[in-house]
């Protein structure tokens, strides 16, 4: 409680904090978002801050492959992926400003994607864990996090994390 000028009892807002989230690495047999969900990224994407509006979606043929198309720029369009498949020890600290900018008030109400660059071979195909989507599934908030000061590769090899999820049904 905060006293005012008036000497009346406020309730003091809340401060969002850092939060960390790390999950269970088994792979999953469903998306970790829902398919067909619009995400607004308030602050855009970086090179792409114009764009607030994606429709993020997935086709079982490329699972565990996921498209997030801008919703009124039909030329703009990323592939990404959970980020806890790509690696097991994989980590997010996000920022308090971040936490409270996206309304995240637990780590299961986050999804954390990370944008994926096609390589010319499967085996050159990388993930950017560096810079990760963070999207509150609850509201369907979105924001790409740059997580300064943190060793986590921008191009991380990702093809032998995904044999045991693609190495059957896809061949290099």
């Amino acid at each position: 409680m905060v006293q005012c000028e008036c000497e009346c009892a406020v309730e003091s807002p809340v401060r969002a904090s850092a939060m960390e989230i790390r999950r269970d690495n088994a792979l999953r047999s469903v998306y970790p978002i829902e398919p067909e969900t619009l995400v607004e990224f308030a602050r855009g994407i970086p090179g792409f801050e114009q764009i607030a509006q994606y429709r993020i979606h997935g086709l079982d043929a490329v699972r565990p492959f996921m498209f997030m198309e801008a919703v009124r720029s039909e030329n703009v369009s990323f592939v990404c992926i959970d980020a806890f498949v790509v690696t097991r020890d994989y980590s997010v600290r996000l920022p308090a400003a971040v936490t409270e900018r996206l309304g995240l008030d637990s780590e299961d109400d986050a999804v954390v994607l990370c944008l994926v660059t096609i390589g010319d071979t499967v085996q050159s195909t990388t993930a950017n864990l560096m810079c990760p989507l963070v999207i509150n599934r609850r509201n369907r908030r979105g924001e790409q996090v740059i997580l300064d000061g943190s060793d986590l590769p921008v191009r991380y090899a990702i093809w032998q994390a995904l044999q045991p999820t693609v190495g059957a049904t896809v061949r290099p």
